[in-house]
């Protein structure tokens, strides 16, 4: 038995899926992490045509391929991060309108149930994203947030998400949120902390990358135990730390066109990551799930690198033992 490895198509967004498929099913794919929008996923295209939807399904059925899960981690942003001029680059035009924050987030909320019903439709069981932040900006700032802030941040996060995780589960979905820094939940207390804040919903599972744990210091291998039940997602990505003593490990962006940034996204098996511990531990708890090449490496053309991914997810995953293996 071997776990199903899929193509995150995010580096792929100017590529029809149709046109995808045929070199996913080359490279070695089972299928792909779809992400939200144009092409891949196109809610808009759905609801003017919704014979598009057969049409994506004959695709992938002649490549033998399969969506397993969607992506939505801009559109989900929005729904916890204060308003930005950011929410403009990762939404689309018809959400955004004409950028009233409230207005924004309204719109927002229905896209997200529209996409709960196409899944459903298509017989997709998981979307994977982000919960946004009301409280992650504050984290470095003086002063720091008290606990009452706090408190009232995982409140405002739990009054968001409720009623949308509420209509997963009436939809058979289940959201997958991604553990990730400048998220609700970015290490072990953070993820206690959202579940804890929804009551344990049973909708609400984790998206285990471990190249956002890694650089932060979060150890991927104990987070699948401390979790072993909610890990219902992986993505294959590393990461390489690059400190020289000159920048910070907060500086992964700001001043990155000055400076080497001291955080570089890698190719799965290329960085800091202990994947056979963290392969071993999956199979220790039994993980049945996919896992996503995610290619993003700014040094490898991007098709080299899903290819590659693939077949290191393969070697990885393959001759998987079963739930409750020792290893």
């Amino acid at each position: 038995m071997s776990l199903p490895v899929l193509l995150c198509t995010n580096s792929f967004r100017d590529l029809p899926l149709a046109d995808l498929s045929v070199s996913a099913a080359e490279w070695g794919f089972d299928g792909f992490e779809a992400v939200l929008g144009p092409g891949h996923w196109d809610l808009d295209r759905i609801s003017q045509n919704p014979a598009w939807l057969d049409q994506i399904r004959a695709s992938l059925q002649q490549h033998r391929l399969d969506i397993p899960l969607i992506a939505a981690h801009g559109l989900t942003t929005v729904f916890g991060d204060p308003y930005g001029p950011h929410w403009r680059r990762i939404l689309p035009a018809s959400v955004w309108g004409e950028g009233d924050p409230a207005s924004v987030v309204a719109r927002a909320q229905r896209e997200f149930q529209k996409l709960i019903q196409s899944a459903e439709r298509f017989g997709i069981g998981m979307i994977s994203g982000f919960t946004g932040s009301p409280l992650w900006g504050r984290l470095w700032t003086y002063p720091a947030p008290d606990a009452a802030e706090v408190d009232a941040a995982f409140a405002q996060m739990a009054s968001i998400w409720r009623p949308l995780l509420d209509l997963c589960l009436g939809s058979g979905v289940r959201f997958a949120v991604e553990i990730h820094p400048g998220q609700m939940a970015f290490d072990i207390p953070t993820a206690h902390r959202l579940l804890e804040s929804l009551d344990g919903h049973q909708a609400l599972g984790f998206v285990v990358d471990p190249a956002h744990m890694v650089w932060q210091g979060v150890d991927p291998v104990q987070f699948v135990r401390e979790f072993a039940d909610r890990i219902w997602h992986v993505h294959l990505k590393d990461v390489s730390n690059r400190l020289d003593g000159s920048t910070s490990l907060l500086n992964s962006c700001v001043f990155s066109q000055h400076a080497p940034r001291p955080v570089e996204y890698r190719l799965a098996g290329r960085g800091s990551v202990d994947w056979e511990s963290l392969a071993r531990m999956l199979n220790r708890i039994g993980y049945a799930g996919a896992v996503a090449v995610e290619g993003r490496d700014p040094h490898l053309d991007r098709s080299f690198a899903a290819a590659e991914g693939c077949q290191f997810g393969k070697r990885l995953f393959s001759g998987v033992v079963g739930a409750g293996a020792q290893g």
